[in-house]
């Protein structure tokens, strides 16, 4: 059986549609009351709540569930890192005594976006609170025997908050505002679905990266999408994100990695 600690997250809900579709057995933890059931457990990790690890044997556990906000993360770091940090390592080590194995779903923030297409082996060097976040528990977790840290840079569906947003503005005759000068490297959300399932069924171990080998603005994603929905492309009007954002050490010039072997 296998367990995805925060089904309600992107990747989760995914993750949830293809393995029921599949009949793969799993349980996708909730930390909604409402959601509670007894395929969707209660895992809370400010709560140190996940007792559903003891309850099950469970072959594998994908770490979907962090706080993944780069503002949320430098405004409140001791916060952050009790969820993000303190409270995984806690239920890592009971899913390693367990002998389960474990994937962290990670991200290109461990590096300082410098250079495009880093490599798994690079030294990680994060300049964001989430980054360092990151490194410090990948770190811990590759200690152990059976782990797999999946880093990927940007994960893209048509559920993705900007957009919908873009298209509700579009529909409408609205103007939207991309970034010109502001980099996402894009990766599928169902490619992403398919190289965990090849990580669980191959066993793959150890620091493994998912990533676009090429990088575009937001404003060329816009003009991308604007086609895809047949929209008018005027309505597309390209900032820069120096004009508009204040926390500009959060943003990195490059986003993408260089893809491990096993996916390409």
């Amino acid at each position: 059986m296998r367990l995805i600690v925060g089904g309600d997250s992107t990747i989760g809900k995914a993750l949830s549609t293809e393995w029921k579709r599949r009949r793969i057995l799993f349980k996708s933890s909730s930390r909604r009351p409402d959601l509670v059931s007894n395929d969707r457990p209660f895992i809370d990790l400010n709560l140190r709540e996940w007792n559903v690890i003891k309850e099950y044997e469970f072959e594998v556990a994908i770490l979907c569930t962090a706080i993944t906000s780069l503002e949320e993360c430098n405004k409140n770091p001791k916060t952050t890192r009790d969820v993000n940090v303190v409270r995984k390592k806690e239920m890592a080590k009971d899913l390693a005594d367990k002998g389960i194995h474990i994937i962290m779903i990670s991200s290109n923030q461990v590096f300082d976006g410098k250079k495009p297409l880093r490599e798994a082996s690079e030294p990680t060097n994060p300049k964001t609170e989430y980054g360092k976040q990151l490194e410090e528990l990948e770190k811990y977790l590759i200690s152990f025997h059976k782990t797999t840290i999946l880093r990927l840079s940007k994960v893209v569906h048509s559920n993705l908050s900007i957009l919908k947003e873009w298209k509700i503005k579009l529909e409408k005759g609205k103007k939207i505002y991309p970034f010109k000068d502001l980099t996402l490297s894009p990766i599928p959300l169902e490619i992403v679905v398919k190289n965990l399932e090849k990580i669980i069924v191959e066993k793959i171990f150890g620091v493994k990266q998912f990533s676009s080998k090429t990088e575009i603005t937001y404003a060329e994603f816009a003009y991308d999408f604007c086609k895809k929905i047949g929209a008018n492309k005027e309505l597309i009007h390209p900032i820069s994100f120096k004009e508009k954002e204040t926390n500009l050490e959060i943003y990195s010039n490059y986003n993408s990695l260089k893809t491990s072997e096993e996916f390409i």
